[in-house]
């Protein structure tokens, strides 16, 4: 799941690989039991009401979805489709209260409720109840709820009861929704939630345009978007194209999602995070790098002669051949607001652009407030020389990452 911060998304990695463990102990479990009730008859189930009522149930249930042909006392097919719907609200949330408190669960964006659902033989599968929470200014509907123009406090929105959302992206004014069926929904902006109506958009809606496309990556900038497909791996953007940021080779923005032509094979896609010089970077699955839009002092990490009079904008997009030429395969790549980033699949971290305010991690910065800058991916030195860093984002102004102690 792609949770727009990217500290979400390492928890969210750590949570997969705990709840693993946790449904490789409730199997063996279940087989153990099973194997008891194998070999008692219906009528000597009673030595198991010793126990726990709720685990009782569960067995029986478990009973019914193999198929046994002979029924369990006193349970008929309407009363176990009744204690499945208590199973979900009383079994589960006792089996994983310990868990969710331990792993901190509750302060995720998106809060995840864990169910399980059994279907033919032993064949347990968690559903995810994904349930999300929004705060902050909603005056044009970016955080999909009409007739409030500022929550001050996380919401829960329940206006899309039937969608599964698995995956948010923020921009300015707007946001991104993946649902588990990998579709696209939108709210927010009116010039910027990609569909065509003229008119902000206070309720979280599919996006017309890519309605029938599997989307697997969703990624929202301050005035642009951009989506990924699951087959082929094809980008498409909209928002404004003033800087050449959509990648059509011209500066016209789109209200819609276009398709960039010539472009696939791409996994991941990240829009840049300020108003003005917006450019966009893509990283494909054989770990070379895209970029496009403005070329202000070297961000796209083409070439070293930048200047305010030959800005070296690119109109479609171009691979960085140094990164090519250097051997280093990508495995993600942060467009900043003024400066770029990529992350090495071996762990290294890499900076270019404009590099005032510190943004870019060198420390040449320390003197400079403007004129510093990188014209092509360098390298992190210092703190992480030793250390394999395992993810980064970037804001306007500055950048975080987190790295193995």
């Amino acid at each position: 799941m792609q949770i727009t911060s990217n500290n979400r998304k390492v928890v969210f990695y750590t949570l997969g690989e705990r709840i693993l463990l946790v449904v490789q102990q409730i199997k063996k479990k279940i087989k153990e039991r099973l194997f008891l009730l194998k070999q008692k008859s219906t009528k000597n189930l009673r030595v198991f009401q010793q126990e726990d009522f709720l685990e009782l149930q569960y067995l029986r249930a478990i009973n019914y979805t193999l198929g046994e042909k002979q029924k369990m006392e006193g349970m008929g097919t309407k009363q176990i489709k009744i204690l499945f719907q208590h199973l979900k609200k009383q079994l589960i949330y006792r089996t994983f209260r310990k868990f969710l408190v331990e792993t901190g669960t509750a302060q995720l964006q998106i809060v995840k409720t864990k169910q399980i659902i059994l279907k033919n033989k032993l064949s347990s599968i968690f559903i995810y109840t994904f349930q999300l929470y929004v705060t902050g200014h909603n005056k044009y509907g970016s955080c999909g709820l009409s007739g409030i123009d500022e929550i001050n406090r996380f919401q829960l929105n329940d206006t899309i009861k039937d969608i599964q959302i698995c995956s948010i992206s923020a921009g300015d004014g707007f946001s991104l929704y993946l649902d588990i069926n990998k579709q696209v929904h939108s709210s927010g902006f009116r010039q910027m939630h990609g569909n065509k109506e003229d008119q902000h958009q206070h309720e979280i809606k599919k996006i017309k345009q890519l309605e029938g496309i599997s989307i697997k990556h969703i990624n929202a900038g301050f005035c642009h978007a951009a989506v990924v497909t699951q087959e082929g791996g094809e980008v498409y953007t909209w928002g404004s194209g003033n800087f050449y940021q959509l990648g059509h080779g011209n500066t016209k923005s789109q209200k819609t999602p276009v398709k960039i032509n010539n472009l696939s094979g791409i996994e991941q896609v990240s829009c840049s995070r300020g108003e003005k010089y917006c450019h966009t970077t893509a990283t494909s699955s054989d770990g070379k790098v895209y970029s496009w839009g403005s070329g202000y002092k070297g961000k796209l990490g083409h070439q070293n002669s930048w200047s305010h009079e030959d800005p070296a904008d690119e109109s479609r997009p171009k691979p960085i051949q140094y990164l090519q030429e250097k051997g280093i395969v990508i495995a993600k790549s942060i467009s900043g607001g003024i400066h770029s980033a990529v992350l090495s699949q071996d762990g290294r971290l890499f900076t270019f652009g404009c590099g005032s305010d510190g943004r870019l991690g060198h420390i040449e910065a320390e003197k400079y407030v403007y004129l510093y800058r990188e014209p092509f991916p360098r390298e992190i030195q210092g703190p992480f020389l030793n250390n394999k860093i395992i993810d980064a984002c970037s804001s306007y102004y500055f950048m975080a990452a987190i790295a193995e102690s």
